[in-house]
């Protein structure tokens, strides 16, 4: 997949990250999700899904098994109407950490 720039995507790196807080590494997680996402899925506050068939952020990190080898995944393999994305391992913990913060208060 040309457009999504995973550079090497050992499991390991994505959980990794870098040394930025929990908290920074979600904030930036959600403008990520605010620039790509929103579209089709719902990303934070409880709202319909722009697309029916799309999962709200909340659902997908809820699901069990989730976290950054199911996101990586459904990234680099993704479902057909899903566009590619420009995104990199630092990216995808930081997707991961804040769909891990929606259900974190619950």
């Amino acid at each position: 997949m040309a457009g999504l720039f995973l550079t090497a995507v050992t499991l390991g790196a994505v959980s990794a990250g870098t040394p930025a807080s929990a908290q920074d590494r979600a904030a930036r997680g959600k403008a990520l999700a605010e620039t790509w996402c929103v579209r089709c899925h719902a990303i934070g506050e409880p709202q319909p899904s722009a697309l029916s068939d799309a999962p709200s952020f909340e659902a997908l990190a809820s699901q069990p098994g989730f976290g950054s080898k199911h996101l990586a995944n459904v990234l680099v393999a993704p479902h057909p109407v899903m566009p590619e994305f420009p995104l990199t391992n630092d990216d995808l913990a930081a997707l991961e950490a804040y769909m891990q913060s929606l259900t974190a208060a619950k």
